[in-house]
């Protein structure tokens, strides 16, 4: 006969093992969407991504500048106020929440201290979607910057992969040259 602690310390230790289990398929998986994101990816769909090694300009950060955490990568990005300010002035015309968003951050200008981008989404969660395609633009064109920890010393390039649908762009993912996600904008490339 089976006591009832026996029974109790049995039933909670499986409980424990499939918590475990389910815990390291889940980081496999997003491991494996990372690896094929950044990484070379095999498959029918390689095709439809293309890589892209970018340059950053001038990656050395002075003053107080705009920053971008994402939980999800860990990666603590920067960018300078006149960079995200030029880039919304250039979305005026095509954005309809951009004049709302460049408002709101000229208040805060000249920025007193480093702030982070999250601020405006609290603001206005419409803005979250507008401020991932400005990050976006600005990764692309090169104009980030990260702490030291994030890229080798001497690679000043991170790496963007992008894949085109019908419809035109459906994700671009930037990562560092040892396939690291730093950010990603859309689906996963697969």
């Amino acid at each position: 006969m089976i006591s009832s602690k026996l029974a109790r310390f049995t039933k909670d230790a499986a409980a424990a093992f499939a918590a475990i289990a389910i815990a390291i398929v889940l980081a496999l998986a997003l491991t494996a969407t990372a690896s094929a994101a950044c990484g070379k990816p095999a498959g029918p769909s390689a095709g439809q991504a293309q890589r892209a090694v970018i340059a950053l300009q001038n990656p050395d950060r002075t003053g107080p500048a705009y920053y971008w955490h994402d939980s999800a990568t860990y990666a603590l990005l920067y960018f300078r106020p006149e960079d995200l300010v030029s880039r919304l002035e250039g979305l005026l015309a095509k954005e309809s929440l951009a004049p709302a968003l460049l408002d709101n951050m000229k208040v805060d200008l000249p920025l007193k201290e480093s702030t982070d981008l999250f601020r405006y989404t609290l603001i206005d969660q419409r803005f979250d979607s507008l401020v991932n395609v400005v990050i976006a633009d600005l990764m692309k064109e090169g104009r980030v910057m990260f702490d030291q920890w994030m890229l080798d010393e001497r690679s000043r390039t991170i790496v963007m992969v992008s894949r085109a649908e019908a419809g035109g762009e459906a994700s671009r993912w930037f990562c560092t040259s040892k396939d690291d996600v730093l950010f990603k904008i859309g689906a996963a490339v697969d």
